[in-house]
């Protein structure tokens, strides 16, 4: 049975998984690691190929890319192909070194997108490897939450960073809250890998899986809410005017509103904190402080006051 085409879409991101043969390390030690690192390192200048995220586990790779023009098959084969040569010559072992060719699953929104970053960097905390992603050295979770030399030449985290605030510092400690708020969850809370449910199916099939697993992860954390929504159900709940966000002059349910709304998009909500801070007429360290203040009192009690 001939091979299904894989779809193609120009500066699409896709989420990338390999994994080795028979579910068998493809990572021995550290050494290991670092070359995979390097020739990954590669991919944007030799194939135009973005990398916004990636996490290597003992037996499985997951990288988060995207391509300009060009199909990203020409720089994975490439990759994996260097790797698995080098491997099997380090280790004087033949055959495969992989399960068959890489998946790689198209992301059809910037929620999806979002929500894979996060689903890529807890997976040691998922394989009860560490109890924090920030804890695990082999993925770009650090890069996130540390900026600066941290960041690799080749590693694009701008994409996500900007979603949760215009300012460096501000987006990195929201992007810490989320993953670390995230990385309480129990294995047994969380969905399964779409890739082992489903390890035997195709590309397309692949791709419904992950969009589903996205979408519950999505309805757990909001239930489908657009941002009018969740406007009209909190307003609603403290006896206010929606239009009450915007006014200048301030009045504590509202500051209360907006400081869970901001609280929310902590959480993976469809909206940034810099979109609240525009479209209420306030500045972003005004609505994450207000987030803070919100989170503060869950965390004490359970219930707003």
């Amino acid at each position: 049975m001939p091979r299904q085409r894989r779809t193609f879409v120009p500066n699409g991101y896709y989420h990338v998984i390999q994994r080795g043969v028979n579910r068998r390390k493809i990572f021995v030690d550290q050494a290991d690691r670092r070359f995979f690192l390097t020739r990954l390192a590669q991919l944007p200048e030799r194939y135009g190929i973005r990398i916004h995220a990636w996490c290597l586990m003992d037996n499985h790779v997951h990288l988060v890319l995207q391509n300009t023009t060009i199909p990203l098959a020409g720089g994975l084969c490439s990759l994996f192909g260097a790797y698995a040569r080098r491997f099997n010559r380090r280790y004087g072992r033949t055959g495969h070194l992989f399960q068959g060719r890489h998946h790689a699953i198209l992301v059809k929104s910037d929620e999806q997108l979002f929500e894979l970053v996060r689903y890529v960097h807890l997976n040691p905390v998922r394989a009860g490897l560490v109890a924090n992603a920030s804890e695990w050295p082999w993925s770009s979770d650090r890069a996130y939450r540390n900026g600066g030399a941290h960041v690799p030449s080749w590693l694009t985290t701008g994409v996500i960073l900007n979603w949760l605030s215009s300012k460096p510092s501000i987006a990195r400690r929201h992007y810490a809250q989320f993953l670390d708020q995230s990385s309480a969850w129990t294995p047994n809370e969380l969905d399964p890998d779409p890739f082992v449910v489903n390890a035997a199916a195709d590309v397309v099939d692949a791709d419904h899986q992950q969009g589903r697993w996205l979408e519950r992860q999505r309805e757990r954390w909001l239930g489908g809410f657009s941002l009018e929504q969740a406007e009209r159900a909190i307003c609603r709940q403290l006896a206010i005017d929606v239009e009450t966000l915007s006014r200048p002059r301030r009045l504590g349910e509202a500051t209360t509103a907006r400081g869970v709304l901001g609280w929310l998009a902590r959480q993976g909500a469809p909206w940034r904190i810099c979109d609240l801070a525009a479209r209420y007429g306030r500045s972003e360290s005004a609505i994450s402080w207000a987030a803070t203040r919100v989170e503060a009192e869950l965390r004490e009690d359970g219930k707003l006051r």
